[in-house]
């Protein structure tokens, strides 16, 4: 009786669940709904913001020609030298022997010579025996401008005006020869390091700048600019920045800039030498980070479904966004729902309220 009772439960469920797969109909997923902009003429824009940072204008590693143990250190990291001053010196026992043992040999020699000279005119000297004194004396000032060379080597002097900026070896230590002791930067110019994006340079291959134009610099934070000179730009697009890197510098001791900060530059591509950009204005909403790599990315339609394009924003401003990539002119833009996009997938467009 249970068995039967059983069964006829099971044969009532098996019923029910055909019956419900059956009437049940599966949905395909609602399309996301987007709103897009139509991309017409692009903009002309001349000028141009881009980062920088304040680098050392020239570092220099000071590093001695000769092997030998440091008698003193006369410098402290961070402190401003001038050239030609001693930053250090080694111990010069031996070479202070050796210079003394030359000029000795070169003035008994001399004195020889000059003896042998007058007895030459007195026919007393052979010429033979002369001229073998004669080759000895130029030998020995030859070993007497050595000696004083090497006594030179003992010292460490600053090659120009500049401010120290670290000390690898301490007093009383052995420094082997071209092994660094301090490094050293410049102070009478400061650099600034900006990258040019792979947009703009690609397209002035033959690009030479305009030796007048000077940039402007300012802090960002800071009140006031500064004018700069351009000094030169990588030829070869660096692959961890994606850009190019351009240099430009400041001469004076006291500019206001350090090492690392991060400033603003301010560039008028005409002016410059560089041609115009040609952009499209974006609202903001139509901007999307792009995650882990650096910069933005907007959503283009195609057909019925969207693709993610890399782009650069020039300009940004109460009208929105200037930016240039790969979008141009007919293309649809999304401007709402870019967090739930992902490529190729399919939507719908609709008009704006």
């Amino acid at each position: 009786m249970m068995s039967f009772k059983k069964l006829a439960l099971t044969s009532a469920l098996l019923a029910l669940i055909s019956g419900c797969s059956q009437d049940s109909k599966i949905e395909p997923a609602a399309m996301q709904r987007v709103e897009t902009q139509l991309l017409s003429a692009p903009e002309q824009v001349s000028a141009r913001l881009f980062n920088g940072q304040v680098s050392v204008a020239e570092m220099t590693r000071m590093a001695f020609r000769i092997e030998g143990k440091l008698e003193s250190l006369n410098v402290l990291p961070g402190q401003e030298v001038k050239k030609g001053q001693i930053l250090a010196r080694l111990d010069d026992d031996i070479p202070q022997q050796q210079w003394q043992d030359a000029k000795a040999q070169k003035e008994l020699l001399q004195r020889q010579w000059q003896r042998s000279s007058v007895l030459l005119d007195k026919g007393l000297v052979a010429q033979a025996e002369f001229d073998e004194l004669t080759a000895q004396l130029r030998l020995a000032r030859v070993n007497l401008k050595s000696a004083e060379a090497m006594l030179t080597y003992t010292e460490l002097r600053a090659p120009f005006d500049g401010v120290v900026d670290a000390l690898e070896k301490q007093a009383y230590e052995t420094a082997s020869p071209g092994e660094t002791v301090m490094t050293l930067y410049r102070s009478d110019r400061t650099d600034v390091e900006m990258d040019i994006p792979d947009t703009l340079l690609s397209h002035a291959v033959n690009f030479i700048p305009n030796p007048d134009y000077q940039p402007k610099v300012s802090v960002l934070g800071k009140e006031g600019e500064l004018e700069m000179t351009y000094l030169e730009h990588s030829l070869k697009l660096d692959e961890q920045r994606g850009s190019y890197v351009a240099r430009l510098a400041a001469f004076g001791s006291d500019l206001g800039l350090l090492p690392g900060q991060a400033v603003e530059v301010h560039l008028d591509l005409r002016q410059a030498g560089l041609p115009a950009t040609s952009g499209y204005r974006l609202p903001i909403t139509a901007l999307q980070a792009r995650g882990s790599e650096p910069g933005f990315q907007v959503w283009v339609l195609q057909g019925e479904s969207v693709q993610p394009v890399p782009v650069e924003v020039v300009q940004m401003g109460q009208e929105g966004a200037l930016v240039v990539g790969g979008i141009s002119s007919g293309d649809r833009v999304v401007t709402t729902g870019l967090s739930r996009l992902r490529p190729s997938k399919r939507v719908v467009v609709v008009e704006k309220d």
